[in-house]
């Protein structure tokens, strides 16, 4: 099939950029909007003479990654699913990540019992510098209960990977592809914006923007002068 540049994506990761990045991703999310909307008007302009259909006896490649997308996507929902579900047992049966430390930032005779979540959190707490004892001994305690978390949840990294890495190679393949169709280009315009919206902010990297233009600028150009 015929392809734009090839665009590879970035790790995602599980914070959406709009709270990364509150002033961007509004922007991001208008800019594919004006984007999507600015197609709509090229295709309107396009007669249906002028646009024609994928040869006879070819499909318009564009509609096979739209169904590979939504699968690998539906996929990647379910493992996250499975993840919280797993992670709401494991806070039932073993209990929430993290241990009670004391606060020794505060007056000796004073600390306050708070809850620590990671190694960062014990070495604020019990600086090891200071408590040495103490910041072990909370390690020891944080290490075991992620053991026992471990026991029932499994790995989340392993659970994930699969999933996460098929969706994004999808995605690449669907940014990229260029539609040789009028019906392909709207069914692609419209899934895309559909999806961004089911996927997250995190789904608007300028890259993706800058090659989604391209296989535009490519599909509108082909079908105008077939």
């Amino acid at each position: 099939m015929t392809q734009a540049d090839s665009v590879h994506s970035t790790p995602h990761t599980s914070t959406p950029i709009s709270q990364t990045h509150p002033v961007d991703a509004p922007t991001r999310r208008r800019f594919l909007s004006q984007a999507a909307g600015g197609a709509v008007l090229s295709l309107a302009a396009v007669s249906a003479t002028e646009a024609g259909a994928a040869p006879a006896g070819s499909l318009d490649p564009v509609f096979g990654l739209i169904e590979a997308h939504r699968r690998a996507s539906e996929s990647f929902m379910a493992a996250n699913a499975e993840m919280y579900r797993l992670d709401k047992l494991a806070d039932d049966t073993v209990g929430p990540v993290g241990c009670s430390v004391f606060d020794f930032r505060h007056r000796p005779g004073f600390c306050p019992v708070v809850w620590a979540t990671t190694l960062g959190d014990i070495g604020l707490y019990a600086p090891p510098d200071r408590f040495p004892e103490m910041h072990k001994f909370y390690i020891g305690q944080l290490r075991e209960r992620d053991a026992d978390r471990m026991k029932v949840t499994g790995n989340h990294d392993a659970l994930l990977k699969g999933p996460l890495d098929a969706e994004i190679h999808a995605l690449e393949a669907l940014i990229n592809v260029v539609p040789t169709s009028l019906a392909g280009i709207t069914a692609w315009v419209s899934y895309l914006n559909n999806a961004v919206d089911e996927l997250g902010e995190r789904r608007l990297d300028l890259e993706y923007v800058l090659a989604l233009l391209a296989s535009l600028e490519k599909a509108l150009n082909g079908i105008t002068t077939a």
